[in-house]
């Protein structure tokens, strides 16, 4: 019989890293995680011709479930073009919201220790029970430290993106050492630590700076926010909530012309990754589905003659109020189409992934054309990864509405 990485990487067409057959093939032998995040999925399960814990229509339809949380969110592993796994998201049921999350499952697992020490008023968020306080965090600290914990890490995480031999195995060591003194009192600091000096899990860290930054409501507050929403939008674009803060600080700062660009740069960026109630940025008006856009609209008069043309901005511009989602959905769809008609099956991929996965749908029976396309396109693009699990997906869904 095959090792269960195989066996995973046959079911989804996977090209695996060492790390990540190391993984499944591991995983019964994999020492219990600290934070909120215990509970790996099972191998079998997961070759499952449709896993019962896959949310089709509100997962992302690049992603795997890999680690719950026991209360309905997942840690799932993105599938890039290639065939090789790409970054993890912390998945929240409750709005389909997500965030990325390191590269590793030992980025991810210290990004949830040091999730468990955010006070809960901060993190508004917060998905899993609300039971952290002394007693909880006393219980974090103790599964930290414990020695096949420290070693699995030790064994796993990075050091200045270099892989870990004797000497930054020592390195590595001393850092967990000091975060773990810094959580119980200065999660800010253990923050900090993970951004500035390891550089792990950078983007849910400056996630977390950030909301530290905006609950000083000082000018000086919002100037570190950008400082690192600046950071992010340096490494990628989709990110709703990087954007959202740099355009806001240009704006306050009276750089309507430089507010008015960043928005329109970052107008695709999906609702589900802008992290709208930690940002602050949840008050906008709703025909406008995300805050980015309706600043877009608020800021017309910095727009060029060709942004003002954008296809996109006028579908949302010309639909009423309650179709503003359909009118996305509608608008990519056509966009999907279009690409294919142009034989670029790659572009129309990313036009399918929009349309469900932009504003959302408005009922899960309207993925399934989406999904059909978007394993159509994968396919034609070469991409058989991806479309094995676009097709699980897509299988998962007609088994749930029938």
């Amino acid at each position: 019989m095959s090792l269960p990485a195989q066996q995973i990487a046959a079911r989804y067409r996977l090209q695996l890293s060492d790390t990540w057959q190391d993984w499944f093939d591991h995983l019964a032998y994999c020492p219990p995680l600290a934070g909120s995040f215990r509970a790996p999925l099972a191998v079998p399960q997961l070759l499952d011709t449709a896993p019962s814990e896959i949310w089709p229509g509100l997962m992302l339809p690049d992603t795997l479930p890999l680690v719950s949380n026991e209360y309905g969110d997942w840690i799932c592993i993105r599938v890039v073009a290639n065939g090789s796994f790409g970054e993890l998201v912390h998945w929240y049921h409750g709005g389909g919201d997500w965030i990325p999350v390191g590269t590793s499952m030992a980025e991810m697992a210290i990004h949830d220790v040091v999730d468990q020490f955010r006070p809960v008023g901060r993190q508004m968020l917060r998905s899993a029970p609300e039971t952290t306080g002394p007693l909880q965090h006393e219980r974090v600290l103790a599964d930290f430290t414990k020695p096949e914990l420290q070693q699995w890490l030790c064994d796993r995480l990075p050091l200045d993106g270099s892989s870990c031999g004797a000497t930054a195995a020592t390195s590595i060591s001393e850092r967990l050492d000091e975060l773990a003194r810094m959580l119980s009192q200065r999660e800010y600091e253990a923050a900090l630590l993970l951004l500035r000096q390891c550089r792990w899990t950078e983007d849910a860290v400056a996630c977390d700076m950030i909301q530290y930054a905006l609950q000083q409501s000082s000018d000086e507050g919002w100037r570190q926010a950008k400082e690192v929403a600046v950071e992010v939008l340096a490494r990628r674009n989709d990110l709703g909530w990087a954007t959202n803060i740099v355009g806001l600080c240009q704006k306050q700062s009276g750089n309507l012309q430089s507010a008015a660009d960043t928005f329109f740069s970052g107008r695709n960026t999906s609702a589900f990754s802008d992290q709208a109630v930690r940002m602050r940025t949840h008050w906008d008006e709703p025909k406008y589905g995300k805050f980015t856009i309706g600043q877009i609209f608020a800021l017309s008069e910095f727009l060029s003659a060709d942004q003002r043309a954008d296809g996109y901005l006028m579908a949302i511009n010309q639909a009423p109020a309650k179709l503003t989602r359909q009118a996305v959905q509608e608008y990519w769809i056509n966009e999907a189409r279009r690409q294919l008609d142009e034989r670029s099956p790659a572009a129309a991929y990313d036009c399918y992934y929009r349309a469900g996965w932009d504003l959302g749908v408005q009922r899960l029976s309207e993925c399934l054309p989406i999904l059909e396309g978007l394993v159509h396109c994968a396919q034609a693009a070469g991409w058989e990864a991806r479309a094995a699990v676009a097709q699980t997906h897509l299988d998962c869904l007609r088994r749930r509405i029938g």
